[in-house]
């Protein structure tokens, strides 16, 4: 009851990973957890979105405590402080899913891969591509 601790919980635009919390019911009507992503990063921003856009709520509760457990060697932190690889096989499939196409572009300058797109095969992507784009459409998400 979050009137007795006064922590009352306000509405965010994402979620960490390791913080998510949602009904089972909401998990299966959108697919579940990152379709097509290794490993693991930027899947919470893809479920993030998918409430958004599904006209759910994401709500950040002060004060709350969550366990989680680190991996020891985090993939968005390698030395050279590149993305390792497969965390722009991840971000990939999230620019090109849910958002217009002109935003993967900006997002190959943002990681700094536009020189070298030609070391990725996106055609890969384009049946999870497909799926997500399916799956929201059935939900009636915009």
């Amino acid at each position: 009851d979050f009137k007795k601790t006064n922590h009352v919980p306000y509405q965010v635009s994402a979620i960490s990973g390791g913080a998510f919390l949602a009904t089972k019911r909401f998990l299966e009507e959108v697919d579940y957890f990152g379709r097509g992503m290794e490993g693991w990063g930027d899947e919470n921003i893809e479920v993030s979105l998918k409430a958004w856009m599904c006209g759910e709520e994401l709500l950040y509760v002060p004060c709350s405590q969550v366990i989680h457990h680190n991996a020891r060697r985090h993939p968005k932190n390698i030395a050279d402080r590149k993305r390792a690889p497969h965390v722009h096989h991840n971000a990939a499939i999230l620019v090109k899913s849910y958002f217009p196409g002109h935003f993967f572009h900006e997002y190959s300058v943002y990681a700094g891969i536009h020189n070298d797109l030609e070391k990725y095969d996106f055609t890969l992507y384009d049946d999870i591509v497909r799926v997500n784009r399916e799956v929201m459409l059935k939900n009636n998400c915009t």
